[in-house]
């Protein structure tokens, strides 16, 4: 998988030129080193082939705006990392997305099919790995998250954090022992695809969360969902204002406005709430537990004042609730 092969430089283009001696700190142990230039451009692709994928370490560089082309010699999926450099857009298919510096993305190609990159000028490090036949049969199997009927390909993750950058450093920077290279290539791709299923389960759940609460800032549902979860692991417990504020990091004006939008609620009408929701599942479920034991277990100290709010809440005290229930 070159990216060159029926790009518009193509036609002007050489190849299988010697390395420059300023790109040649740039080569990998073990990989095949292939250099090509033409007018305001070069490029240079080192490829490693490896029993399960074939690694390809692009370094290019252009003087102007260009498209450059892929062409699959088969289907594939294809796990890819921009190193360095933003294109101006990735075409798939019927499909364009947006992809930048430390952005990762993962599609299934087609063979003879020709992917678009539009680039700006500048320098670009991008890393392609390309599954063969028998690995593509271990991400279906491992890696289902993202092989779905009903997702839209490529996915692409913007911005990976720094620990992932860092994996996909040691992909290319390894100093293994020639003897373990198989092995530690193979670890590290199902490093790379489980870092990738959950940075796409967690842009998803974003996108679930903004979707939810259209108009409100993403940081602020992801923090208001922060707090409800505090409560709902400590509802026993005696949660002040203050307690929450120091728990999830957010300031006292921040948390009273952000979990009112979000939720419609203040926090201690929400701590009430699911106080009340939890008493009226024990009542239902644990017989065994009598109402000051039920109190006591949703936070409550005195018996009187949590049977005096659940009949506020319900219309019926505990005792009658049970009793209804038998």
């Amino acid at each position: 998988m070159y990216i060159l092969p029926g790009s518009q430089q193509a036609s002007g283009l050489r190849s299988q030129l010697p390395i420059p001696d300023r790109l040649k700190s740039l080569l990998l142990e073990g990989f095949t080193a292939v250099y090509s230039e033409g007018n305001d451009y070069y490029q240079l692709c080192q490829h490693y082939d490896h029993p399960e994928v074939d690694l390809y370490h692009y370094h290019i560089y252009s003087a102007v705006t260009t498209q450059l082309f892929s062409k699959a010699e088969n289907s594939r999926w294809v796990l890819g990392y921009l190193a360095k450099g933003t294109t101006q857009q990735f075409y798939y298919r019927d499909a364009s997305v947006d992809f930048a510096q430390y952005s990762v993305l993962f599609f299934p190609t087609i063979g003879g099919k020709e992917i678009r990159i539009d680039i700006s000028s500048g320098y670009y490090t991008i890393v392609c790995c390309c599954f063969k036949v028998g690995f593509a049969r271990i991400i279906q199997e491992f890696f289902s998250p993202i092989l779905d009927s009903s997702l839209s390909y490529p996915i692409v993750i913007h911005d990976i954090g720094f620990h992932f950058r860092y994996e996909w450093e040691l992909l290319v920077q390894s100093k293994m022992p020639r003897a373990l290279w198989i092995g530690f290539y193979a670890g590290r791709l199902r490093v790379l695809l489980c870092m990738f299923c959950e940075a796409y389960l967690l842009h998803k759940k974003e996108d679930d969360l903004w979707q939810r609460h259209p108009g409100v800032d993403l940081l602020v549902v992801q923090k208001a969902y922060q707090v409800k979860k505090i409560i709902e692991s400590r509802f026993g417990d005696a949660l002040s204002l203050n307690d929450l504020v120091k728990r999830s990091g957010w300031n006292l004006q921040g948390l009273k406005s952000g979990f009112l939008k979000v939720f419609g609620l203040s926090p201690h009408q929400y701590i009430i709430q699911y106080r009340m929701q939890v008493a009226y599942e024990l009542i239902q479920k644990s017989e065994d537990l009598n109402v000051q034991a039920i109190s006591i277990t949703c936070g409550y100290k005195q018996s009187h004042h949590f049977i005096k709010q659940f009949k506020a809440f319900y219309g019926k005290t505990p005792g009658e609730i049970r009793k209804s229930l038998s």
